[in-house]
């Protein structure tokens, strides 16, 4: 019997070393890891150290997190544990107005490029892309590798134009 414990002891001591490091240890240091930064943050999160640092971009789209991640690394490698003074912007610029007061919705997957991509050139002509089809949805665009989506149904009903990622740059070609 004594064997069979010392047996089980041996295989799950590291996850009861882990468990006895995250109760007992984390929290004596939480004070010194929050106490580097100049101002007192309620934890370090990825979107408090975004709040922290002055860095608007969006989140859960991996590219951005990279991107906030190198910042933030950069940041507290070099020491500038300061509050932003300044907001770092990574919304897209407008470049021109050919699609404005124009409302499109996103859906499916692209070959040529990312949602996001797409979000951002639209937005960069003057368009306003949401997330839903309503009575003033001008275009869905739709993805060619995807199926008939709820989305494409609402437009049907509504008499929305559904366009292509081809028929998005005959429009920007304007």
């Amino acid at each position: 019997m004594a064997t069979i414990y010392l047996v089980l002891t041996a295989m799950f001591w590291p996850i009861t070393a882990i468990r006895w490091l995250i109760r007992n240890w984390i929290p004596c240091f939480w004070p010194i890891v929050t106490g580097l930064f100049a101002d007192p943050i309620p934890n370090v999160r990825l979107s408090t150290l975004k709040e922290y640092y002055g860095i608007n971009i969006n989140s859960h789209i991996a590219i951005s997190d990279c991107i906030t991640n190198n910042i933030v690394y950069q940041k507290l490698r070099d020491g500038d544990l300061a509050k932003a003074t300044e907001i770092i912007d990574f919304t897209p610029k407008q470049v021109d107005s050919r699609l404005a007061g124009q409302r499109f919705v996103i859906t499916g997957q692209f070959r040529q490029a990312t949602r996001y991509e797409l979000t951002s050139l639209i937005q960069s002509h003057g368009g306003k892309v949401t997330g839903s089809v309503s009575g003033v949805t001008d275009y869905l665009l739709k993805g060619e590798l995807d199926h008939v989506t709820g989305k494409c149904k609402k437009v049907a009903e509504k008499g929305t134009a559904v366009i292509g990622y081809e028929d998005l740059m005959l429009l920007l070609q304007k």
